[in-house]
């Protein structure tokens, strides 16, 4: 008896858990069908684009928590990672580049050219987008200033450096640049390289150049 008494107590408890379990699961949203986005991801593509002013509204599509069909945004169909960013426009794009690009750890190629980030330096955080594998950055025309930041030297799997038309950009020492030893693109036209006195032997450096 004592046995029937206990068995019939856990069966109790199993139900009221299954019960219980059911009625939080029915609270919670539902997922919406065919959805590869990640949200933390999709959270800092938004986080990135309320740093930005955008008058065209060339952002105009992201918005949903689909955001792999976002403009300009281009996700793995295997694990729903943003792969891609592409943000360029004609200097319509104005604003500044917010860290919260961190998140993207899985980002291999970022294309933020032809926009107005203002005269700002280039964020050194930069140099730590896809957690350093990053392989193509395009930054050309998009009115930076200041020194080009050594920490894009850490960016060692780079197959794509583009920091062309930046007029009021510099670098005075380019050693970081031979540490890129897959570069096979470099583009720093315009950019100040006159007491970069190291510049040749930085670029002997890469076998791939």
């Amino acid at each position: 008896m004592a046995e029937s008494s206990q068995l019939l107590r856990v069966v109790m408890l199993l139900t009221m858990y299954f019960l219980l379990f059911q009625r939080i699961s029915s609270a919670l949203p539902p997922t919406p069908a065919g959805t590869l986005c990640v949200p933390r991801e999709r959270d800092a593509l938004l986080d990135f684009k309320a740093g930005l002013t955008d008058p065209s509204n060339l952002l105009s599509s992201w918005r949903g928590v689909e955001c792999c069909r976002w403009t300009g945004v281009v996700c793995s169909n295997r694990t729903g990672h943003v792969v891609t960013l592409q943000v360029k426009s004609d200097w319509a794009i104005r604003g500044e580049i917010r860290p919260s690009l961190l998140t993207l750890r899985h980002l291999k190629q970022l294309d933020l050219s032809y926009n107005d980030f203002g005269l700002k330096h280039i964020p050194t955080f930069i140099g730590a987008l896809g957690r350093g594998r990053l392989m193509h950055l395009d930054l050309s025309l998009s009115n930076f200033r200041g020194r080009i930041p050594p920490h894009l030297g850490n960016l060692s799997d780079l197959v794509s450096l583009q920091l062309n038309g930046m007029r009021y950009a510099y670098s005075r020492d380019l050693a970081w640049v031979s540490r890129l030893r897959k570069l096979q693109v470099l583009s720093m036209l315009h950019i100040d390289l006159s007491r970069a006195v190291d510049w040749t032997h930085a670029i002997n450096m890469l076998p791939n150049l």
